[in-house]
């Protein structure tokens, strides 16, 4: 080992230090400069504001009379100017409890701009100043202007059955995906409600994105003391340091430390040292340590107290979840964000049935009133981490609640405890919390909104717009050659576009902040009438101690069993429950941990929540092996696919076995005695549809279903099929006429929907729920120039690449298919944000990028520049080729298709010289990889017609469209088509780049064939193979295995295409077909 250097002496050292390049550049500058306190990012941005709002006030003043900028150089400017300051920000300011801001955020706001002058301009303001500015925000001259408010926000407290009912929950709710994460939840919260610690000194705050700054394994240390009654047993305890304290962000020396101790027997579920070690096991942070029993249960009972060894990192202690290969792991390097912390707080509450929601500050104000009779003021404030003369906690952390039981000490007489227990219980958060409680706007709500009258006149006054843009349409395709035609009406396409873009960001504007206002008053409105509902006896069951279920569509189906019951169940009742009894402490946290241990991490085969092998590797439904050669398609499709089939087996087979012989109920039905559902169901559909030849003869059609001898009387309208029959069905006479019991499942959360009654209600509410979590804050468009610049991608020519994992602020419409598995399904940005649509529609799962790619191009994007469809992404037009590249690059969207990758996902980008993104061949792969090219086929009069590409390999100028077979399309395009007019084509590329000049077709005399390609009297329209049909049981169900198609309207202006018809179940339809 080398010896120490040598100590210099002060100038030497000086000297030797000055002559190094970079100090001795900065010892040459000039110190007769503006030197500026270090602030915080979040005090940036504050001071950042305050500057902004002084200078929109300085520019309404006169003109050289209030400088705009405030530096060395601005004059400090007379007393009425800041009193003339202060009427501009009550008046400007927006209040969050009242009209008003609050009093004391105007005081705020002028306490940092005092602090601006005295900083940037070294101007501090005089007393008399301060004085008069204080004393004007209070007085009667100004509330006479704006009266601002006085009130606070309600503070929330945690209470520890709160803390109790949250660390449970994170256990059980589905929305975590590791489990991890859901001891990194109830670990922070635990630190949280015995240490009042702030959030972000335990996790990576807002203020400090991508810095790592959360709790590390190296501020731990493990304790072990022995124990002389147990030597087996030592005592085990757990050191915390906490360096990352409020305002001494940049002090290493400023910390704070507190101890954690096991917790006893009846309390093992909450045990922050076994929650601590699990995690830490697991992380393999100790040298010599790799099992609970070497520290709680040693063979060789330690004899002096010792500190466990850790390996030297600086690892953080809680840490965010990341997708790895398709699989969501726990990173090794990034750290938990106070964002998602908050998020899982806020979500799991709700969950819960919390009145309000829960958030890091609920479990520091509950741990400090706890402690707050426990410690003398100086420990509090060391503890709360507050100054010296601070009066922090008596503002914003005691609670103003007193619990004794005044009238005792009033009357000397023992306090009655079941009084104060019930009084102690009403202070918790969670004392009303109530599980049905809504969190989202209900259907019939959702319908009473759309029905305002106000709302009504905007939906009319855009399918004004909208038909003008299908005149005008219809005018472009039949103009002839003359570009200056065609451009004039692609302008005022152009301008009707716009107007309807701003029509829709006014429409969304005003149902966004109804939505918001009305989810705010109903779940006010739920809690209010708890007291009504309780003493009339019509509150509904309120599940507390367990997950709320949404209904019958998350029963377990009959029949074969299912996949057992998740091992959580067996945890949550040993250890929460109190299920298994422990002889000692240490016993107890072995088994937390090592049961933490063994719970299923997910990671042996890509599945869908809730869905994995058996204990045995099989699949619980057909009791297959699940290996990848036995299953090449994927292990989790498989088992989907298996769940997927008993599903909607069991829902056939549940409503065949529900259903009870009736009679007929139809005005004029001879009676009789029907055995079965099928039966019926068929009987009541050839009711509902024999009236059609009577609406053709010009009549009405009703429902004449009897209820106490009374006829329905319900009208139908023009286009009613089953499916509109079985929603008023539903609804009104509680009969699902639907021959086939539906049956949706969310990809994202596992859950399954059977629809018993038939109107789609249930899974419609769902996909309600994840708009409001995944797009509502999005929905928004934002004027003027936004920037939408991509982020965390890569150009690996021709396509770019990105890692799932890491995360952008822009709408999740961005899919993550594995194996056939969709981690994370696509989501058509046109159809989420058309507020037009039926939000099953809207919120529709793609878990193929084929066929997402496929829906895209046919339905949305065309030759007209226009914006972005994700409103957050502002008013900027793009043109067709660069809204593509937008899409793929800002949105990462596979809009031309993708390429096989393991670890990233590759998506291709739009060749340059393409007119229109490339549309996927049905018998493509799911990578779009293309298939051998084609000879070229110029000649109608080859003798040898060719064999017809399996890929577009032609692009037809005329159509501007992509095509597999040249020859047929030119020989069957109508005669005064703009195809035949033109007759030529370009080749493709591989890539769908044109190739070379286009060629001349040599049109055959023959014309029988012209226009035998027409769509005018096709109407049917399978979705699978993007194919039009005159009459879809030609298609299927013997050449395609879709089960719906849509069918188009002509009569109805909306149904421009088949595609965009109304949509029709073929085994239903079929039956009443003519």
């Amino acid at each position: 080992m080398p010896l120490l250097p040598k100590i210099l002496p002060r100038a030497e050292l000086h000297k030797q230090r000055a002559v190094v390049p970079p100090i001795a550049a900065e010892l040459q500058k000039s110190l007769d400069r503006l030197f500026i306190k270090i602030l915080s990012d979040a005090t940036l941005d504050f001071v950042k504001r305050i500057k902004r709002w002084w200078k929109d006030f300085a520019k309404t003043q006169p003109e050289g009379t209030v400088p705009e900028e405030i530096n060395r150089n601005a004059k400090m400017p007379p007393l009425p100017v800041f009193l003339a300051f202060v009427q501009h920000q009550a008046l400007s300011t927006r209040g969050r409890i009242t009209e008003y801001a609050v009093k004391d955020t105007i005081k705020s706001q002028f306490h940092s701009l005092f602090a601006i002058w005295r900083r940037e301009a070294l101007q501090p303001l005089s007393a008399v100043y301060r004085q008069q500015i204080f004393a004007y925000i209070d007085s009667e001259e100004l509330h006479a202007i704006a009266p601002l408010c006085t009130d606070a926000r309600p503070k929330f407290t945690l209470t520890a059955v709160d803390f109790e009912i949250l660390v449970r929950a994170f256990f059980l709710d589905t929305g975590f995906r590791t489990v991890h994460m859901s001891v990194q939840m109830a670990y922070i919260i635990s630190i949280q409600s015995l240490m009042t610690e702030r959030p972000g000194a335990l996790v990576e705050g807002s203020n400090y994105r991508k810095t790592n700054r959360a709790l590390l394994w190296n501020e731990h240390e493990w304790h072990v003391e022995p124990n002389p009654e147990d030597p087996h047993h030592p005592i085990v305890f757990i050191r915390v340091l906490i360096h990352r304290l409020k305002g001494f962000s940049g002090n290493g020396a400023a910390h704070k430390e507190f101890i954690l101790y096991p917790e006893p027997n009846n309390n093992r579920g909450l045990c922050p040292v076994a929650m601590a070690t699990a995690l830490a096991l697991e992380d393999g942070i100790f040298t010599q340590i790799t099992t609970a029993e070497q520290i709680f249960n040693p063979a060789i009972p330690p004899t002096d107290h010792h500190i466990l060894s850790l390996r030297p990192s600086d690892q953080c202690a809680v840490r965010s979840d990341v997708l790895t290969e398709g699989k969501w792991e726990t990173s090794p390097t990034r750290a938990l964000t106070y964002d998602v912390y908050n998020d899982f707080l806020r979500r799991t509450s709700l969950n819960q049935g919390f009145v309000n929601p829960v958030t890091g500050y609920c479990a520091r104000r509950g741990a400090s009133n706890r402690l707050s009779g426990e410690l003398s003021e100086q420990d509090l404030r060391t503890l709360m981490g507050h100054s010296k003369k601070s009066e922090a906690f008596d503002s914003a952390y005691k609670s103003r609640l007193i619990l004794k039981d005044l009238g005792a000490v009033l009357h000397d007489r023992p306090a009655n405890e079941q009084q104060l227990t019930a009084g102690e219980a009403a202070a918790n958060m969670s004392s009303r919390r109530d599980v049905n409680a809504p969190q989202k706007l209900s259907l019939e709500a959702q319908a009473q909104l759309s029905a305002e009258e106000d709302l009504v006149a905007m939906r009319n006054a855009r399918k004004e717009f909208t038909e003008q843009i299908a005149a005008l349409s219809k005018t472009l395709k039949s103009a002839d050659e003359d570009e200056a035609v065609q451009n004039l009406v692609t302008s005022q396409i152009s301008d009707l576009k716009a107007r309807i873009q701003s029509h829709d960001k006014e429409y969304r504007s005003i149902v966004r902040r109804e939505t918001k206002f009305r989810v705010a008053q109903a779940r006010k409105d739920y809690i209010a009438g708890a007291s009504e509902r309780q003493l009339l006896g019509t509150d509904p069951a309120n599940k507390k101690g367990e997950q709320p279920t949404k209904g019958k569509e998350n029963r377990p189906p009959s029949g074969a069993p299912l996949p057992p019951a998740s091992p959580l169940d067996t945890f949550i009742a040993t250890f929460f429950d109190a299920a298994v009894a422990f002889e000692t402490v240490n016993d107890s946290i072995i088994a937390y941990i090592n049961a933490l241990h063994a719970l299923p991490r997910k990671n042996l085969a890509i599945c869908y929540p809730n869905e994995a092998p058996d204990d045995d590797g099989k699949c619980a439904i057909c009791g297959a092996v699940c290996t990848s050669t036995l299953m090449p398609k994927g292990i989790g499709k498989h088992i989907h696919n298996c769940l997927a089939a008993r599903r909607l087996a069991d829902a056939q087979q549940t409503a065949a076995e529900n259903f009870e012989p009736t009679i007929c109920d139809w005005d004029g039905c001879p009676p009789r005695l029907y055995e079965s559902r099928p039966e019926f169901i068929k009987h009541l559909q050839n009711h509902l549809m024999s009236s059609k030849k009577t609406l053709l003869d010009g009549k009405k059609r009703f429902c004449k279903w009897k209820e106490d001898d009374d006829i329905c009387g319900q009208e139908a309208e023009h286009d009613w099929l089953i499916g509109d029959w079985a929603s008023h069905f539903a609804s009104a006479h509680g009969i699902n006429a639907h021959t086939t019991i539906a049956v949706d499942h969310c990809s994202i959360c596992g859950e399954w929907f059977e629809d018993d009654l038939g109107d789609g209600a249930s899974w419609a509410s769902h996909c309600v729920g994840h708009y409001e979590d995944m797009f509502a804050s999005h929905q928004k468009r934002h004027d003027g120039v936004v920037n939408v610049e991509p982020t965390g991608i890569a150009d690996i020519g021709g396509a770019i690449k990105y890692d799932p994992a890491d995360g952008f602020n822009g709408a999740p419409l961005h899919g993550h298919i594995r194996k056939g598995i969709a981690l994370q399904p696509y989501y058509c940005p046109f159809c989420v944000f058309d507020e037009s649509l039926a939000p099953a529609r809207r919120m529709k799962q793609f878990p193929f990028a084929t066929t997402f790619q496929r829906h895209l191009a046919r339905q949305h994007l065309d030759d007209v520049p226009t914006m972005c469809p994700v409103p957050s992404c502002g008013t900027h037009t793009f043109p067709p080729l660069e809204l593509a590249t937008h899409l793929v690059r800002v949105h990462r969207l596979p809009v031309v298709g993708t390429l096989q990758s393991n670890d990233t996902n590759v998506l291709k980008l739009p060749v340059p010289d393409n007119d229109k993104p490339e549309v996927p061949s049905k018998r493509k792969s799911d990578n779009n990889k293309p298939g051998p090219s084609k000879r070229p086929q110029l000649d109608a009069d080859d003798e040898h017609p060719g064999i017809t590409p399996s890929v577009k390999k032609y692009y037809c100028t005329g159509c501007r469209t992509p095509l597999k077979d040249i020859k047929n399309h030119f020989i069957r395009s109508s005669l005064g088509s703009l195809c035949r007019k033109r007759h030529r084509f370009f080749q493709l590329a591989d890539n769908g780049a044109k190739i070379g000049e286009a060629f001349s077709f040599n049109l055959p005399e023959d014309t029988s064939l012209a226009g035998s390609a027409s769509k005018n009297d096709r109407h049917h329209y399978c979705p699978i193979c993007d194919e039009l049909f005159k009459d879809i049981r030609t298609h299927l169900p013997d050449h395609c295995s879709s089960k719906t198609f849509r069918i188009k309207d002509p009569k109805n202006p909306e149904h421009r295409r088949a595609r965009n018809g109304v949509s029709y179940t073929f085994a239903d339809w079929v039956l009443t077909a003519p």
